[in-house]
C-alpha cells in the first residue's frame, strides 16, 4: 500500500497513536478508548483487526476500501462503544 498525503494525515492525526507504519500494515490505539486496530492490506480492500486490552490477539472486526472509510469506521466504532469522541 502507499501511502498518500492524505492517507498519512488521517492516520497521523490527534485521535490516534500510531504505532506501527508499514508498507503493508498499520497499527493504532485510540486515544479515546484504548482500543487497538490493526488495518492490513489484503489488495483489493483493508482488513481491520481489533484487539482490547492490550495483551489479547487480534480478532477480525471488517473489511473497508479506502483508508479515508477505514479511519471513520474507527472512530464510528469507538463512538458505538458509548465513549465520548475527545481526544485525551
Amino acid at each position: 500500500m502507499v501511502y498518500s498525503k492524505t492517507d498519512l494525515f488521517l492516520i497521523q492525526n490527534p485521535y490516534f497513536n500510531v504505532l506501527q507504519l508499514n508498507p503493508d500494515c498499520f497499527e493504532v490505539q485510540s486515544k479515546n478508548t484504548g482500543h487497538y486496530w490493526k488495518i492490513e492490506d489484503k489488495g483489493n480492500y483493508l482488513q481491520m483487526l481489533h484487539r482490547y486490552p492490550e495483551k489479547e490477539k487480534y480478532h477480525y472486526q471488517t473489511c473497508f476500501g479506502p483508508i479515508e472509510d477505514t479511519c471513520v469506521g474507527l472512530r464510528i466504532r469507538n463512538w458505538r462503544n458509548g465513549r465520548k469522541n475527545v481526544i485525551r
